[in-house]
């Protein structure tokens, strides 16, 4: 018998519904993802003396929680308090915030309008961004948080850009393309979930969108670096918050369409993902994690659609990779994370995973926040995963999805040396990051230099301007990216590979 994973997902969700009805005590929402913005608040995160889980996110925080930061942020800015209409809407919210007793709703409109030039191209050809979209965000009740978004793109990339591009088959981190003209590209981004917070001990989730474990600016476990996939995630807090335990169940594909039937369009070859993370946080200085994930073959060349495998319901850590390791059409990563807050404004943060065949990686980074000076942040960062890890392949098999994997944008066979600084004066801002691979001499050398400045307009919406250099130098490939523009800024994409 097949059934649909995203029917059975539902159905799961709406039994737990009926089954735990006890009254959630206050609207949430979901904490901020954008890591060029996110320091400010991580700093104001981290004074909270209760235990903190801060490895698997987006987190659910409180409104009220939420509203306080955004105080804290007007304050470091420096923002005058004005109650013109104008002012507040271009400045301190959302383009629409509708407050009610149990019922807000926020609404942004999204964009990018970018124009620049590579330099090290021997061309006049402009490169350039242009998109569009909207975004509905808000409380029903006092349980349910929902966010849903749109985005419409039209850009001509650097020339690695539009190799990685036209080899994969996707925009990274965005989806699919259809040619745009000669040389560009259009494509479309959506995002949309709810997010149920049925009591302080359980929380579920259900949408079209992205996760990321680990503190770092990598994740070798699971990142959001790979396009948006359907999911339903369920979180489970225990002991005063000191344990959070999240299981994902989510639907992947890659983009090879299954053979055409009849007048029926082909489809693309589907498969599955599970992702389980326990998190033990004894007191705020200290995450301890575990992690499994595996992605699950539905789809067999010469069978068609495989039927359903009912272990993939199964939410306990560590049990399916057990019992299956010797399954060829599973592929698994299992690790470890931890985080510490050794002394105030400083965290140390790292992560090892293998898998079936042996093969190992692991991460090991510090941040600094405030440390000198307010709103200064200073983070390096290591990385090292073995070739053959099974990240890169497209394979359906492989820990991937729409092409990409799921983990490191590398894949994997890199070792990798990333360090950043990022500053605020007021809402001016400074990202520059810097990051080098080990070649075959034995050294680190440099392939991506990325700086940006730039003027944050309304943090809510993170809607800024700015100009920046993008210089890449790898695999005899040349890119002396400048550019400026105008934007909203919510999420990651990561074009340094």
């Amino acid at each position: 018998m097949r059934l649909p994973v995203k029917k059975i997902l539902l159905v799961v969700l709406v039994i737990v519904a009926v089954f735990f009805q006890k009254r959630a005590e206050a609207q949430h929402v979901m904490s901020p993802r954008n890591k060029r913005f996110s320091d400010r608040f991580e700093v104001y995160y981290l004074k909270q003396d209760s235990a903190l889980h801060t490895t698997f996110s987006p987190q659910v925080i409180d409104r009220k929680f939420w509203f306080a930061y955004r105080d804290f942020d007007n304050e470091r800015s420096h923002r005058k308090d004005s109650d013109k209409l104008l002012f507040r809407k271009f400045r301190k919210e959302s383009l629409i915030e509708v407050q009610k007793k149990d019922f807000y709703i926020g609404a942004d409109v999204l964009f990018n309008f970018q124009v620049g030039r590579d330099l090290a191209v021997d061309s006049v050809r402009n490169l350039s961004t242009n998109t569009r979209g909207v975004r509905v965000y808000g409380n029903i009740g006092k349980k349910v948080y929902f966010e849903t978004s749109f985005l419409e793109n039209q850009s001509y990339f650097p020339e690695f850009l539009s190799n990685s591009i036209d080899q994969a088959g996707v925009v990274p981190g965005q989806g699919a393309p259809k040619d745009f003209k000669e040389t560009g590209y259009d494509y479309a981004y959506a995002t949309g979930f709810f997010n149920v917070q049925l009591n302080k001990h359980f929380n579920f989730q259900f949408g079209h969108d992205k996760l990321f474990v680990g503190d770092g600016y990598r994740s070798l476990l699971l990142s959001d670096n790979a396009f948006n996939y359907p999911f339903l995630k369920a979180t489970t807090t225990l002991w005063k918050g000191r344990i959070q335990y999240h299981t994902t169940w989510a639907q992947l594909q890659t983009l090879e369409r299954t053979p055409k039937t009849g007048e029926n369009s082909a489809i693309f070859k589907r498969k599955a993902g599970t992702f389980h993370f326990l998190s033990f946080s004894p007191v705020k200085q200290i995450e301890v994690g575990l992690f499994e994930g595996i992605t699950w073959q539905r789809w067999q060349d010469g069978e068609g659609s495989r039927d359903f495998d009912y272990n993939f319901i199964n939410p306990v850590i560590y049990s399916n990779s057990l019992a299956k390791q010797d399954d060829n059409d599973i592929s698994a990563v299992f690790g470890t994370t931890l985080r510490l807050l050794p002394v105030e404004k400083v965290k140390v943060y790292g992560q090892y995973t293998n898998n079936y065949e042996g093969e190992d990686g692991f991460q090991l980074g510090f941040k600094t926040y405030d440390l000198l000076i307010n709103d200064l942040t200073f983070q390096v960062e290591y990385n090292q995963l073995d070739e053959g890890f099974s990240h890169y392949s497209q394979t359906l098999s492989s820990y991937s999805h729409y092409n990409e994997s799921l983990a490191h944008p590398a894949g994997d066979g890199f070792e990798e040396l990333l360090a950043g600084i990022n500053y605020r004066y007021r809402d001016v801002f400074l990202n520059l990051r810097y990051i080098a691979r080990l070649e075959d001499k034995g050294s680190f050398d440099p392939y991506v230099i990325d700086l940006r400045l730039g003027y944050l307009i309304n943090p809510v919406s993170n809607f800024n301007v700015y100009v920046g250099m993008f210089r890449r130098d790898y695999n005899s490939s040349e890119t002396e990216w400048v550019y400026f523009g105008i934007k909203t800024s919510l999420t990651n994409y990561y074009y340094d590979f």
